[in-house]
């Protein structure tokens, strides 16, 4: 996920580097060069924040049928499931070593939940082991395994226990705020479509605070590589404390991809 200001020619280039896998070429330069000019001139003001899209013209503008600049519903799509994971981190970080009473408590897969500190620590585990043997096989690994029971949550199925973990995150409501997505990643993304060969490869890094979309490998030539940042937390009080990780996982805001601590990763996309 890009996680930058946008200051020179250079961040611009790298910014544009990161994403045009995603999108044309063509249209992201033409983005992220708009940006960047209405900087250069004054005409975005309090641009200096971490969050790219503050400023009101910065939103999707159907035209004739047709998307407009400043970005389209790709890049929306991109951002909205970084914060999503960013804030699922950031739930985790908080509640991992805090036993407070779920204001919800909830039983999956025939285990009580009543604690924060339960949720956290079963989220936990994906991030640590997002690949595990496969129940019906156990010689056999698919990479990013046990992290796709995650991302393929949804209200539709809310009888599991990946959705009831993701409920105790985001609340009870989280389904009347419609710009966020569940599952977190599709059929497609997940590699789970009829053409099986495309989509994500889902892997987790602990030793970085950004992560990464990379191109495919000569192996698996049609799989994205979606690198997730899960570093381990900094000391609360320090750095980070608890009031910035409790904002940042209430916020609702249409606008706000990004954490406005730098210390919580808000770079999983």
């Amino acid at each position: 996920m890009i996680n930058t200001w946008i200051v020179n020619h250079n961040v611009v280039e790298n910014f544009v580097d990161l994403i045009d896998r995603k999108l044309s070429q063509k249209i992201v330069r033409k983005i992220v060069l708009d940006i960047y000019s209405k900087k250069r001139r004054g005409l975005m003001p309090g641009f200096e924040d971490r969050n790219l899209f503050d400023n009101d013209e910065y939103t999707l503008k159907p035209e004739d049928g047709k998307l407009k600049p400043p970005y389209p519903s790709a890049l929306l799509h991109l951002y909205q499931q970084a914060k999503q994971i960013s804030q699922i981190i950031a739930y985790i970080w908080r509640w991992i070593d805090d036993d407070e009473d779920l204001d919800k408590p909830f039983q999956a897969e025939e285990k009580e939940y009543s604690k924060k500190q339960e949720v956290a620590s079963e989220l936990n585990n994906y991030f640590m082991n997002p690949t595990v043997p496969e129940e019906t096989d156990p010689s056999i690994l698919k990479i990013g395994n046990n992290l796709k029971k995650l991302f393929k949550a949804s209200p539709e199925e809310p009888g599991t226990k990946e959705w009831k973990l993701l409920e105790a995150v985001f609340g009870p409501d989280i389904k009347d705020h419609k710009q966020y997505i569940f599952p977190i990643f599709d059929k497609f993304e997940r590699g789970e479509s009829d053409n099986k060969s495309l989509g994500y490869l889902f892997l987790v890094d602990t030793n970085i605070f950004q992560g990464k979309i990379e191109d495919p490998e000569v192996n698996l030539p049609y799989l994205m590589k979606l690198t997730f940042a899960y570093p381990p937390r900094p000391q609360l009080g320090v750095q980070l404390n608890k009031n910035d990780l409790d904002e940042w996982i209430k916020n609702r805001e249409k606008k706000e991809f990004i954490a406005k601590n730098p210390y919580i990763p808000s770079s999983s996309t």
